[in-house]
């Protein structure tokens, strides 16, 4: 079940109507597994723009939290979607 998550963007991308996945958050532990590879990969083949997120522990402290919420800022994220008509 997790294994065919990592590769669902597309399925995700049509259900939520989205435009963009933007910021992919991940642990050191889960890129050297090569997890986040798969959902980056993912993330492109649906045609999605998105940045990856590191810097976290696997039980994330408030401070990097707001370093996430810093990066999302400055890459310009948002939670993007197109309306259905």
């Amino acid at each position: 079940m997790i294994e065919k998550a990592r590769t669902q963007a597309q399925a995700h991308r049509v259900e939520l109507n989205l435009k963009d996945v933007n910021l992919v958050v991940s642990d050191p532990g889960v890129v050297a597994a090569g997890w986040a590879e798969q959902v980056l990969a993912s993330v492109e083949e649906a045609g999605l723009k998105s940045t990856l997120f590191t810097q976290v522990t696997p039980n994330p402290r408030i401070e990097e939290a707001n370093a996430g919420a810093t990066v999302y800022a400055e890459q310009g994220c948002d939670v993007s979607y197109e309306e259905s008509l």
